[in-house]
């Protein structure tokens, strides 16, 4: 189009002097494509918008010099009409004019406009209009350029905002006000006393059209941005406005009120943010003005939960909330925290950082980080007045407490209890090791999945005289109800869902000292971060700890988390497994089970041998990238997938990973290399450069539990009642064992075996005297020697 944009121009400009252009808007059409086209213009022909601009100037003031000329009022419609044309045209040429040419054509445009405002046809209502509108324009190009045009241009604003009449021309002046303000910033405080005081009586009349009082309310936020400090003078009275249009009500069967009402609400909300904002001041340290808001802010918080609860709430009420939340937290710090975290709020931050709108996104991401810094800060002595329905069972101990929503707490409570019913091992050990409190003494700090399993295991480690303290062992994997209904215990649970790395850090590190002082004496770990970084950054306290258990799953719930994340069938899909070592055969035969066709990748000849005769096709993974439908790595190993891989893969490949660190799957080579689109929580597609798309489960990390809840109870009572007997055996026998990595006795191992047989109806076959002799095994176990393998 640049190679005709002039000779468009051109004739578009021809198109307009034409003598029937007055006819069937023929002239109207030609400076609309005309605007249009310089709208969409493209760098190199700004020299033909630098000329266009001079040409609609100087037809501007031609235009001007008619109106003592006129004499019908044909004429005059036909004069107004014209002007509010070239008012219009005249904004969108000067929308591309550069800020370094603009000053060189200012002084001659506010001349031509401040003649339509002295001029007759600058008091009819579309020409004021549409030349406010111009004016705006212009000071958006010249920002504190326009201050020299204040005074002359002063008494032609206060006339638009005097406009109750046709308030389309107040609704100029008013959005006019805030341009003025942003662009002057502090220079506009000579003339606020006039703007607030005809701001305030628009207000306060009752006959003036609704749409104006929006408007009016966000530019007082405006005004207090430009000001700072000194919008004092004005807080008081404006403060007493906003909570009256916060207090506003309408008919609910009135669609029109309804949608007004939405839009006061957005202003209040907006004009809350720019007082807040301006009395703070831009300089990084929290001004001391900003004090004047904080008797409002119970008022202000209430105001923001009753639109976050509205059904008709937009995602503009979203964006502003959120960037408020996010204020409010900054300037006020932990005095607000505990108004914020209330579910109503907490939800909307959660919808909002989903929003397809990305300031909207971008604003909830950052308040709930504000939010969580906060939750960091917090000193002991205010969690217990935070979470008030905390007490703690034994001795009634002080704990920081973070977590996400103790409104959760029952329904935690209640999946708890069912968890229980399929978890006979921790059953049994409540009832044989409880009465006599064999872990009395021990501090256990474990570092765990948080799900409603794990509560299970962890009030039994209580009933059995531990004091415990907990983290969950991935950001992802903690189901919020389970922790929320240990917290309404009493019980020391650090842990959330969505942890940021450094969060993830921080909670681990609060599970070490217990509120005593005393530092933990036992390690519960799955993974290994909690026991990493006591050796590493934490030696000295390794003096106290008498030993740490650690363990794995899998297979079980596999399967279920991408068939939550994704909701396809595995009968018939080409399934990789990435390793075929304990975590890979168990993924193996969980999608042979369901009627995967599986390929596996190995290393080790011997792992490959076991998969060939298990009859798994085994290969390479770049081969098997190429056929693939669903990946899964089980290694514990780094790039097992990376670009290479993914660039030969199908169309919408699903990948994920099922081992415990989220180094296998090269997430990061795709966040810089592709477009990701979110499709709902832990499930990202992103689109190559070669058109294909690949899914991404739990951003690589642990898919059973950032998909799903990890495994089923059954299962993990299996693996948790080796934790306990683990713990026990460490704690009371822990001088019969050497520094060093053991596995679990035998006849531990086929006690927690047996403790589930019933459960499942299983009745066992015992040995006589003289069988038990013949093969040489005691006839109470163990059955087998310790290196015997499974």
């Amino acid at each position: 189009m640049s190679t005709f944009f002039d000779f468009i121009i051109e004739r578009l400009l021809e198109t307009t002097d034409r003598q029937d252009a007055a006819q069937h808007n023929l002239r109207s059409a030609a400076y609309e494509a005309l605007m249009e086209m310089v709208k969409n213009s493209p760098a190199d022909c700004y020299v033909t918008v630098q000329k266009t601009t001079m040409v609609i100037l100087e037809r501007l003031q031609q235009v001007l010099q008619m109106e003592n000329h006129i004499s019908s009022q044909a004429d005059r419609s036909q004069f107004n009409d014209l002007q509010s044309l070239l008012c219009a045209t005249l904004q969108s040429v000067l929308r591309k004019v550069t800020p370094e040419d603009a000053p060189q054509i200012s002084d001659a445009i506010m001349t031509a406009l401040l003649t339509m405002f002295a001029g007759n046809a600058g008091k009819a209502g579309g020409v004021q209009e549409d030349a406010l509108m111009a004016v705006s324009t212009l000071v958006e190009v010249l920002g504190e350029g326009f201050l020299k045009y204040m005074d002359a241009f002063k008494q032609y604003l206060y006339v638009g905002l005097k406009n109750h009449q046709e308030y389309q021309v107040c609704i100029a002046a008013v959005g006019l006000t805030g341009d003025i303000c942003r662009a002057l910033k502090s220079k506009v405080l000579p003339y606020c006393d006039e703007i607030i005081y005809l701001l305030l009586e628009n207000l306060g009349d009752p006959s003036i059209h609704r749409s104006v009082k929006p408007q009016i309310l966000s530019v007082f936020g405006d005004i207090a941005l430009s000001v700072g400090p000194d919008f004092a003078k004005y807080f008081d009275v404006v403060m007493q406005m906003l909570l009256q249009a916060s207090n506003a009500q309408v008919d609910r069967n009135d669609y029109d009120m309804v949608e007004y009402l939405g839009e006061l609400r957005e202003s209040v909300l907006e004009a809350y943010t720019g007082i807040i904002q301006g009395l703070k001041g831009s300089t990084g340290e929290v001004r001391s003005d900003v004090a004047l808001v904080e008797p409002h802010v119970p008022a202000i918080v209430n105001f923001m939960r009753l639109v976050a609860s509205e059904p008709e709430r937009t995602d503009g009420h979203m964006s502003v909330i959120a960037g408020l939340t996010g204020d409010l937290c900054t300037v006020f710090g932990l005095r607000v925290l505990p108004l914020l975290e209330t579910p109503v709020l907490l939800e909307l931050l959660k919808s909002a950082r989903l929003s397809r709108t990305p300031r909207t996104k971008t604003l909830a991401t950052w308040a709930t980080k504000e939010i969580r810094k906060l939750k960091l800060q917090m000193p002991l002595s205010s969690w217990l007045s935070y979470f008030p329905c905390v007490g703690h069972a034994n001795n009634n101990k002080d704990y920081t407490i973070l977590m996400a929503n103790l409104s959760l707490a029952e329904l935690g409570r209640n999946e708890i209890m069912l968890a229980e019913k399929e978890m006979p091992g921790l059953m049994a050990c409540r009832r044989k090791y409880a009465p006599g409190q064999i872990l009395k003494g021990a501090r256990i700090a474990g570092s765990l999945h948080m799900t409603v399993q794990t509560a299970v295991l962890i009030e039994t480690l209580i009933e059995l005289g531990a004091e415990v303290q907990w983290s969950s062992s991935n950001i992802y994997s903690t189901q919020d109800e389970a922790a929320a209904a240990l917290v309404a215990r009493g019980i020391p649970i650090y842990a959330w869902k969505g942890e940021t790395e450094e969060e993830y850090t921080w909670c681990i590190e609060q599970t070490l000292i217990f509120a005593d002082g005393k530092p933990l004496n036992m390690i519960l770990d799955d993974g290994g971060d909690l026991t990493n970084l006591v050796h590493k950054k934490y030696p000295h306290l390794l003096e106290n700890v008498k030993g740490f258990s650690e363990e794995t799953n899998f297979r079980e719930s596999l399967l279920d988390g991408i068939k939550r994340a994704t909701d396809i069938m595995i009968a018939g899909k080409v399934c990789v497994v990435a390793g075929y070592g304990d975590v890979g055969k168990g993924c193996a035969q969980a999608f042979k089970g369901f009627g995967g066709r599986v390929i596996v990748t190995e290393i080790d000849p011997i792992n490959a041998l076991q998969a060939a005769m298990e009859g798994f096709q085994v290969t390479t993974m770049e081969e098997a990238s190429e056929v693939g439908q669903i990946f899964v790595t089980t290694t514990g190993n780094i790039d097992i997938i990376s670009k290479e891989h993914f660039l030969r893969m199908k169309d919408d490949a699903i990948v994920c990973n099922i081992g415990h660190f989220d180094c296998e799957v090269d997430v990061a080579w795709l966040d810089s290399n592709a477009k990701k689109v979110n499709i709902k929580p832990q499930v990202d597609r992103y689109e190559l450069e070669n058109g294909n798309h690949i899914i991404v489960l739990a951003a690589g990390r642990l898919v059973n539990l950032g998909c799903a809840t990890g495994h089923s109870s059954f299962v993990m009572s299996n693996s948790f009642t080796n934790q306990v007997l683990a713990q026990i055996e460490l704690w009371t026998k822990h001088n019969a064992y050497p520094i060093g990595v053991h596995t679990l006795p035998k006849k531990l191992d086929e006690e927690v075996a047996a403790l589930h047989l019933e459960h499942l109806g299983v009745k066992l076959t015992k040995l006589t005297p003289k069988q038990a002799k013949y093969i040489g095994v005691p006839a109470e176990g163990p059955f087998k020697p310790d290196h015997y393998r499974y």
